[in-house]
């Protein structure tokens, strides 16, 4: 197995959502999981994490940190595992990698998972390509879990390294206040659509852009703005981090040159 937890820091995952949401592993194996129907399965949140971290481990990932997140009475969960790899082209670089794991207990969504990153200086957790697990917890979906994620995981660092481009991408991008406060308007314009970016927010944004409160994210150019919108996502509800993430991304990467990647997983 891959030693790299003396090299790598650890990334503070207890940030990324309300702290009144974070309980132990052990606390999510003893959340009731319901009982099945003819129509409707549901896995049980522990399953999910199992699944996936032995999946992970088998594949020569190193899990370094982790943090688990159950809202809504334990009917939603969020959890998150920091991982190192020796493929990894950021290995012990600017940024550390996440692999966050989702799972419903009332039907709102189906299991997933989805690649992330964070910069090691602030724990500004970003997430991209979220990829479902099963469909609504139909069918046989404990073999589709396994099977999935055993598929998912061979994306894994094709991810991030496209996520190590688009960093590098935005860094080359330079931003004039005006340009900042163009864009700061679209992300806004494309979250209140989804009541997941308000007007707090675009306000701390350019607050975090003229006075970032990190000095690598002076510089004026795309990759500060992106973090000044990450900065300010902190202690939110980290089941909407992965849809949030999008709407930076689907607003900052045209401007970079970046066409969109859509990741089908049969």
């Amino acid at each position: 197995m891959l030693d790299t937890t003396q090299e790598t820091p650890r990334l503070n995952l207890r940030i990324c959502g309300n702290r009144s949401s974070i309980v132990s592993m052990e606390d999510v194996r003893r959340v009731p999981t319901p009982k099945e129907t003819n129509r409707w399965k549901p896995i049980a949140h522990s399953k999910v994490v199992d699944t996936t971290r032995n999946t992970l481990e088998d594949k020569g990932f190193e899990i370094l940190n982790e943090c688990h997140n159950v809202t809504k009475g334990g009917e939603h969960y969020f959890g998150m595992f920091q991982v190192n790899h020796a493929d990894l082209s950021d290995n012990g670089g600017e940024r550390g990698c996440v692999v966050g794991m989702r799972n419903s207990h009332d039907k709102l969504f189906a299991a997933g998972l989805c690649a992330g990153d964070a910069p090691f200086i602030c724990d500004n957790l970003i997430f991209h390509n979220e990829v479902v697990f099963t469909r609504k917890h139909i069918g046989e979906v404990h073999k589709e879990l396994v099977d999935r994620v055993q598929k998912i995981t061979e994306y894994l660092i094709p991810m991030w390294t496209r996520q190590n481009d688009r960093v590098a991408s935005y860094k080359e991008v330079a931003l004039n206040d005006r340009e900042a406060q163009h864009l700061i308007f679209d992300v806004y314009e494309a979250g209140i659509k989804t009541n997941l970016i308000g007007q707090s927010t675009l306000a701390q944004a350019w607050e975090q852009w003229k006075n970032s409160d990190h000095k690598v994210f002076q510089d004026r150019n795309l990759n500060s703005l992106y973090n000044a919108f990450t900065e300010v996502s902190k202690g939110r509800n980290v089941m909407h981090l992965p849809k949030r993430s999008e709407i930076f991304h689907n607003a900052f990467d045209p401007i970079a040159g970046i066409e969109k990647e859509e990741l089908s997983i049969a």
